[in-house]
């Protein structure tokens, strides 16, 4: 039986054109943050000290025992495996295994230095490689000793990258993966830095762009919610629309996180893979306030900029929650983030893949769970409900836009900035899934029209959803009349209606 839907018609106002405001106004606008870390103060009090050598060098040793530590390794102080010479630290983590030796020394590191760390390394199993940390410089004969002898590989980590580490701009894991990569790949002891994000394959055009009625952009939405693991998208795939019986699967991974930085790197992985791109929907849950919008540039954004989110909250609650969704090939899939609301800590990430069956060639999955370090063993298990729930409001309502999802097209000639959504408050008395009653919509123009050409009203008529095993996905869609006399450009139909 279907629910009661009353509304409650907002008065309706003027639209302003944004078009001519759109253009020079940069997306990426948000405040960055770091929170304050005791390990970055030590780290900074060392760098002042210049009178005890010594008792700077062991302080140096447990703070890079700290940062391996934090990156998920088991850290062993001093040893005995290199026996009979010492070595500083042991770090390993599944197949993973460190000899670590840790030098804050005004000389640069020479190849007896790299032919030392060899020695110790012919007493260990294969899979044990030597790293040398050290804030002096490097001296070609150690960078020739390194090349040439990469049978027994050692990682040199230099001063800047131990600087990145504490202030949390590198992630260890990473950076130790790329050296291996150059050196046994490329026979290079440096190379080229990791590139920041860049955008999926499938991307065709740039990011989405959230603007007011003055053409104002921001990276998100924000509006009352609480912990519903709900994302308003404006796309939603139906992996039952086949002509096969059946519900589909659903695969879960849990990937292994202990820091926002981590978080970041799952993210980049995701959209390196071609799984996240701007149409990505995301939310971020916090107790009374969610913040939602779309594309990993924009997430990563509002995941730094804390500080501007939580501002106007005059309580914040220790927990926060991100969810996102986006296609994948066969499918669709969600991610689940819980986070430590006043901590860079990161306590767990869901990876929910609904699909239309099990893939005859599972080569795309084997790969995911190798690129995101996935140890868990998985299994696709049948869905037991149909993909997608709709309601078809019985008469449309007119809503009022408090903001427009604008996409660009850069190859277009006549008008290259589509509104292809908008955002709303609530009309309705019930929702058919559990919301707040003044949670703020997000939805797709079932036509979308050129930005500055404004409809004479904006319609609400159907509200479809889907779940994963964590998440629930809301797609509202609107349409508006297609009077000649109002909009003279014939409306663009979205890709999925």
């Amino acid at each position: 039986m279907r629910p009661s839907l009353l509304s409650r018609r907002t008065p309706r106002r003027p639209l302003a054109s944004i078009k001519t405001r759109l253009s020079d106004r940069p997306f990426r606008q948000a405040a960055q943050m770091r929170y304050h870390d005791p390990l970055h103060d030590r780290f900074e009090e060392l760098k002042g000290d210049r009178t005890d050598r010594q008792g700077r060098g062991r302080e140096f040793e447990s703070v890079v025992a700290e940062l391996f530590d934090r990156a998920g390794y088991d850290v062993v102080v001093n040893p005995g495996a290199a026996k009979p010479r010492q070595t500083d630290l042991h770090a390993s983590r599944r197949d993973e295994a460190y000899l670590i030796e840790v030098k804050w020394r005004e000389a640069d590191i020479g190849s007896p230095d790299v032919d030392d760390m060899r020695m110790r390394l012919t007493r260990q199993p294969s899979n044990v490689i030597g790293v040398i940390v050290t804030m002096a410089g490097v001296a070609d004969s150690a960078v020739r000793e390194v090349e040439q002898h990469r049978a027994t590989p050692v990682l040199i980590v230099g001063r800047q990258e131990i600087e990145d580490l504490v202030l949390g701009r590198l992630d260890l894991k990473r950076l130790l993966r790329d050296k291996r990569i150059h050196l046994t790949v490329h026979g290079r002891v440096t190379g080229s830095p990791t590139k920041p994000f860049a955008a999926s394959v499938r991307d065709r055009t740039e990011p989405l762009r959230i603007c007011d009625a003055e053409g104002k952009c921001s990276p998100w939405l924000s509006g009352p919610g609480d912990y519903e693991s709900t994302i308003w998208s404006l796309e939603l795939a139906d992996i039952d629309w086949v002509t096969a019986g059946g519900t589909g699967v659903t695969l879960d991974l849990p990937v292994e996180v202990d820091s926002l930085s981590e978080v970041r790197n799952v993210c980049e992985e995701l959209a390196a893979l071609g799984w996240l791109t701007h149409g990505a929907a995301w939310a971020i849950e916090q107790g009374g306030t969610t913040w939602s919008g779309f594309g990993l540039e924009s997430f990563l954004v509002a995941l730094a900029a804390r500080d501007a989110r939580y501002a106007p909250m005059e309580r914040i609650h220790h927990r926060e929650v991100v969810q996102m969704t986006d296609e994948c090939p066969g499918g669709w899939f969600t991610v689940e983030i819980d986070l430590d609301a006043r901590s860079e800590r990161a306590y767990r990430l869901d990876i929910s893949i609904q699909l239309i069956g099990v893939p005859v060639d599972p080569s795309g999955i084997l790969r995911l769970c190798d690129r995101l370090d996935v140890s868990a063993p998985g299994y696709f298990r049948p869905r037991d409900e149909r993909s997608v729930e709709s309601l078809r409001l019985p008469e449309p309502i007119e809503v009022t836009p408090t903001a427009w999802i604008v996409e660009h097209e850069p190859g277009l000639e006549d008008d290259p900035l589509w509104v292809r959504g908008i955002a709303f408050a609530n009309p309705l008395e019930e929702l058919p899934i559990h919301l707040p009653r003044d949670v703020l919509i997000i939805a797709s123009l079932r036509s979308w029209h050129p930005v500055g050409q404004t409809p004479s009203a904006y319609l609400l008529d159907r509200l479809e959803w889907t779940r994963s095993s964590d998440s629930t996905v809301v797609r509202a869609t609107v349409d508006w009349p297609h009077d000649p006399a109002v909009v003279d450009t014939p409306p663009r139909r979205a890709a999925h209606t």
